[in-house]
């Protein structure tokens, strides 16, 4: 498995080249890994601030929390979101190292959904999610070098929409990245805070 430490920022210094940022592809080789692509291409806005980072889709600890039960056999389910402290996916990344019921990852149209309004604001920002059935969740506003701002909900969430406001008169101008992870899908969307 790869890691990096650091993604890279959207867009390029004097050198012509890219600083360390947010988000950053990772590899995971082996004859049990299953050949396929996990996560979709990022989405990249028109207006990008400087030192600004591709928004994260699947955290590290879902990527790590996947390998402690299909490659290393790790059979308590209740000690792993224990170890990263929060919620953790199971992706489906190995064929049958250790025999683990891997949930099917979800899309948002599965489990769940979140969506913010307005996508430019100002003074404040309705952010709506939806979740099929009960789930811990945990709702981050993120800054464009993938800084948590806030954390907007975390917890228990019951079936059904959930709606919160936040004000971000204090907030600098720029991008901004709404990140909920659940047990059952994660979904990250962006929002421009423009004056």
């Amino acid at each position: 498995m790869t890691y990096s430490e650091f993604g890279r920022q959207i867009r390029s210094n004097n050198a012509f080249g890219t600083d360390h940022g947010t988000a950053a592809p990772m590899f995971v080789f082996g004859a049990a890994v299953k050949q396929q692509v996990i996560g979709n291409n990022p989405f990249i806005p028109d207006e990008v601030d400087k030192q600004e980072g591709v928004a994260i889709q699947y955290e590290f600890a879902d990527v790590y929390a996947s390998m402690l039960r299909q490659w290393l056999g790790m059979s308590d389910s209740k000690k792993i979101p224990m170890i990263f402290e929060r919620p953790v996916l199971s992706l489906p990344i190995c064929s049958a190292v250790f025999d683990e019921q891997t949930l099917p990852l979800q899309t948002g149209k599965t489990w769940g959904k979140l969506t913010v309004s307005p996508q430019k604001f100002t003074q404040k920002i309705q952010l709506t999610f939806y979740c099929k059935e009960v789930t811990q969740v945990k709702l981050v506003m993120l800054n464009a070098s993938g800084g948590v701002v806030q954390t907007i909900a975390e917890g228990r969430a019951e079936a059904g929409e959930h709606t919160y406001t936040v004000n971000t008169g204090k907030f600098n101008l720029g991008n901004y990245y709404f990140y909920l992870t659940t047990v059952h899908f994660t979904a990250t969307v962006q929002g421009r805070k423009t004056g």
